[in-house]
């Protein structure tokens, strides 16, 4: 009676972590989804702001890229140094800057979801193997 008690209380507990995993990986597409309206409002405002440079003859973008590789060892080099005059201007509605800016975004960013699915994947595999080991350890003991 002790041994069926404690499968079920194993069993509901296996139950509970699942849903947890569940809930988990609801929350994972709300933050995937906020985060592509973030990376469209950051590709529009690096743009904009490389347009800007141009006019200025500043080279902010460029600090910005070193400094997000260096926090970021796996983040794409870019070189902005680009031999514009100061007439020459990036048309607003020219979508090739900010396609650009989004792809080598999104590439950083899927390699680190990816790696972190799998890691949750992986997770969650030798979370089930511990309660099913345990689960026929109790029904072994009976």
């Amino acid at each position: 009676m002790v041994n069926q008690a404690s499968m079920e209380y194993f069993q509901s507990h296996l139950h509970l972590r699942e849903g947890e995993c569940a809930h988990l990986k609801r929350e994972i597409e709300q933050l995937t989804a906020t985060q592509e309206k973030l990376l469209t409002e950051v590709a529009k405002q690096t743009a904009r702001a490389e347009k800007y440079e141009k006019l200025a003859g500043v080279k902010y973008t460029n600090h910005v890229n070193r400094t997000l590789s260096q926090s970021d060892p796996f983040a794409p080099t870019t070189n902005n140094y680009h031999n514009h005059n100061i007439g020459d201007v990036i048309d607003d509605n020219d979508p090739t800057m900010e396609l650009q800016q989004r792809y080598e975004t999104l590439l950083i960013l899927c390699g680190k979801l990816t790696e972190e699915n799998n890691e949750l994947k992986l997770d969650l595999a030798d979370v089930k193997e511990m309660y099913r080991a345990q689960i026929d350890m109790l029904l072994k003991s009976q």
